[in-house]
């Protein structure tokens, strides 16, 4: 057992007052946080870690409703871990879109949870300073496992309302954080460590589920945008989301949660800005992507883009309407003759936006939305027919490229209004299973079976995917069968479906995602015909490959019919659960 540090308290005291020199202040949600690491994390791949005092012999949900009677069920781990994934899903337009300007952040993924185990729980605790686990100890937390099962290169840490947090502090040891200051929220780096944030869920620091879902929001933003103090940001001070707490239009929605704004240095204010007009609600639809979507030149000049014929649309009044781009590898240069004009089109006219990039650069790889001008008379949502984009780059060597990835728009009509859809996709899981690991497969250990329960019973099937996620160690692949994966989709009446091979050969890399479509059998399948999915490893032993944790899959329905679609998630180490595309 790894316990990273975790000793006697005269041994840690001693550490906290070395640590103070050599330790960064850095300014973190509402409070100062010693740290220190890369400036920018570009690819964060987050778990959820559950810290309370016995987890041998109850689970989060039973502590936490001795402790929460009223509002326990909003702070299950399945609650709080859809949030996270909702705040991470692998979507776009993204939460994190406007942070790409900071030295290109791509948004974070969402891997999973698991639970701390007994062992490093119990070391924690031993080295309570007047009953409060300091933020060294929290430090060497982050870090405690099992050989071999090293955590996620970011980590969530979640603690129980009795385990009493310190804030960060140079030299010596804090007081309960949330009795005694106003800090509600970190996140910190340190040696050997992954980056982690410290979140509690005692009410005096989140009364409400609110209060959780913006204050890890906000840590997360900051330790991706400046994981140790090197990143954006004063040292100490004004990191992203602090720029942004407490002002007016801080807090905002995203995918059914409050979450909070961080600043972009580009736009000069708080991102992102998606959300619907006042008093409305808002759909988003994919007007098109590729790579690129299209080149505009000093020859291509415009693009138009009818409305998906697959969208939620409505005969209300349209109150807004935003365009989001997103630009490829040959920026849109911007200044007095590079720019881009929109014409939203419509049943019966059209109105045009000139200028939408304002005569500025809009950089490789950069996510921009823009509020498109609407005519005098009002639109029903439903008269959108499209847009078209044009440009005026002049030809010659040095004339200006762009290339154009994607587009969206962002329709907005009153709250309540009627809508009609042609069937968007609809999504159940109807597995979710992570651990730390859930199965980690060695020279010894082959086989897992995990069993799916009867939902959406005699619903057909339309399409299944696997996607497969590794953790901290790779899945090898190669010529030799026993070091890939096979997959046994168990059905009823003593049917199966198998994949051998799902990852072909091929490498599967730490902390990645691979998506496997599997074929249906003759006469379909419906919801409820799906049993168990059974894993399988033929590794050889000694300095054989291993795999880490296997997790789990989803089955996702698809249409108002609720056609389902599989989603299985293999995870070589921790945790599990991604989302996947509807």
């Amino acid at each position: 057992m790894n316990l990273n540090n975790i000793t006697n308290k005269k041994g840690v005291f001693m550490l906290r007052n070395w640590l103070g020199v050599l330790i960064f202040l850095v300014s973190i949600g509402v409070s100062n946080v010693a740290a220190q690491g890369s400036a920018v994390v570009t690819d964060g791949k987050f778990t959820n870690i559950y810290v309370f005092p016995n987890p041998s012999s109850e689970t989060w949900e039973q502590h936490m409703a001795r402790l929460r009677p009223t509002d326990a069920a909003q702070f299950s781990r399945a609650a709080i871990d859809r949030f996270t994934e909702e705040l991470m899903a692998p979507v776009w337009p993204s939460y994190f879109d406007p942070l790409f300007q900071y030295s290109g952040i791509r948004p974070p993924r969402f891997f999973g949870s698991a639970v701390a185990s007994q062992a490093c729980v119990d070391a924690a605790m031993r080295d309570l300073h007047n009953g409060v686990m300091q933020w060294d100890t929290i430090r060497s937390l982050s870090n405690c496992h099992i050989d071999g099962h090293d955590p996620s290169p970011q980590v969530i840490l979640i603690f129980s309302p009795d385990i009493k947090i310190g804030k960060i502090v140079p030299f010596g040891t804090s007081g309960d954080m949330c009795t005694t200051s106003t800090t509600r929220g970190w996140h910190a780096w340190g040696l050997n460590t992954p980056n982690f944030i410290a979140i509690p869920t005692n009410a005096a620091c989140t009364p409400t589920f609110t209060d959780i879902t913006k204050i890890i929001s906000h840590e997360v933003a900051e330790t991706i945008s400046d994981p140790g103090g090197f990143g954006f940001g004063n040292l100490g001070k004004d990191e992203v989301a602090d720029k942004c707490e407490g002002s007016p239009d801080g807090p905002t929605f995203w995918r059914g949660f409050t979450v909070e704004r961080y600043w972009s240095n580009f736009d000069n204010n708080c991102q992102p800005r998606l959300e619907p007009s006042v008093g409305a609600v808002a759909e988003t639809w994919l007007l098109g992507q590729g790579s690129p979507l299209q080149r505009f030149t000093g020859d291509v000049h415009t693009l138009t883009l009818p409305v998906p014929p697959r969208r939620t649309t409505s005969n209300a009044r349209l109150t807004q309407v935003l365009l989001v781009t997103q630009t490829g590898g040959d920026d849109l240069r911007g200044g007095s003759n590079d720019n881009a004009d929109v014409t939203l089109n419509f049943v019966g006219g059209s109105q045009l936006t000139t200028n939408i990039n304002a005569g500025r650069q809009w950089n490789n790889g950069q996510t921009h939305a823009v509020r498109l001008r609407l005519p005098i008379n009002p639109l029903r949502v439903s008269d959108l027919t499209g847009i078209t984009i044009t440009t005026r780059f002049r030809g010659g060597f040095d004339g200006d490229n762009w290339n154009l990835d994607k587009a969206a728009l962002i329709v907005s009509f009153p709250a309540g209004s009627t809508t009609s859809s042609t069937t968007p996709p609809v999504v159940h899981n109807w597995l979710d299973a992570s651990g730390a690991p859930l199965v980690r497969f060695t020279g010894d250990i082959h086989d897992r079976v995990l069993a799916v329960p009867r939902i959406d019973p005699g619903r057909q099937v339309l399409e299944l995917n696997l996607i497969i996620s590794t953790g901290n160690d790779d899945l090898r692949g190669g010529g030799n069968s026993g070091d890939n994966c096979d997959i046994t989709i168990l059905l009823t009446g003593n049917r199966r479906i198998v994949l051998n091979n799902v990852n072909q050969g091929r490498t599967l890399g730490n902390w990645s995602e691979h998506i496997v479509k599997i074929p249906l059998p003759s006469g379909g399948i419906r919801g409820g015909d799906v049993t168990g999915v059974q894993l399988h490893t033929g590794f050889g032993g000694g300095l054989g490959e291993t795999i880490g944790t296997c997790s789990v899959f989803n089955l996702k329905p698809l249409s108002d019919n609720r056609l389902p679609q599989i989603d299985a998630h293999l995870y070589k180490r921790r945790q599990h659960r991604t989302s996947v595309q509807p």
